[in-house]
């Protein structure tokens, strides 16, 4: 089994929230899907909890999601930085106390640097596929280029050539319930407010929201 955790997006409230009422044991496996940071207001706060996962929880993993390759971008001058603030940027460098206007991003740790330099492109295990983005299902994996992986958004309810389904944030769905496509399941519902967890094993749908409200319940098939 394992438990997948969509998009936060700086929803520290929401992330911390979830985790007290899910428990996980030490040795289950949480995968998180990318896009920590930009639109919620504590993105520092994300990226603290997260590594302190990582220090505890060696079955984690962690994806890289387009706004962490945005930040990364901007760090060695690329040519993200208009975009990077357009798509939420400045929230997160508030939560470091970075003025905006200024373009540096000198008072970001090292230790979050070091955490999204390592963000993984995607994992697979023996069941399951786990993805940012909904990747090319025509495609294996190793072939997958950084558009298919973190940005694509053609949705369909086709089967990845593996046969194995895939788990997917970056397609935010607006009624506040992760979607079945086909197999294949969008765990992203941060643009209603609510961010979601999905557990493989009980098909339970766990979420919590900016005020540290939690619900849960199934989604059906």
């Amino acid at each position: 089994m394992a438990l997948v955790f969509g998009d936060l997006h700086g929803c520290s409230r929401a992330l911390k929230t979830l985790w007290m009422n899910i428990d996980p044991e030490a040795q289950q496996e949480v995968i998180f899907l990318g896009d920590y940071m930009d639109r919620g207001n504590n993105s520092a706060a994300v990226i603290d909890f997260l590594i302190n996962i990582k220090k505890t929880f060696k079955n984690a993993k962690f994806l890289m999601g387009n706004h962490e390759e945005m930040v990364l971008d901007c760090r060695y001058g690329g040519d993200y930085w208009f975009n990077w603030l357009k798509y939420g940027g400045d929230a997160t460098l508030e939560s470091y106390g970075i003025d905006p206007s200024l373009q540096e991003l000198s008072k970001i740790p090292s230790a979050h640097w070091d955490f999204l330099s390592r963000l993984l492109p995607y994992y697979e295990n023996d069941q399951y596929i786990f993805s940012h983005a909904c990747i090319n299902m025509r495609k294996p994996l190793v072939k997958q280029n950084s558009d298919e992986l973190r940005w694509w958004g053609n949705l369909s309810d086709d089967s990845h050539v593996s046969g194995k389904p895939v788990f997917f944030g970056h397609m935010s769905q607006r009624r506040g319930k992760p979607k079945r496509f086909g197999q294949n399941i969008c765990v992203d519902t941060s643009v209603s407010g609510w961010v979601s967890c999905f557990d493989t094993e009980t098909n339970l749908v766990h979420q919590s929201n900016h005020e540290g409200d939690y619900q849960f319940f199934t989604l059906e098939n």
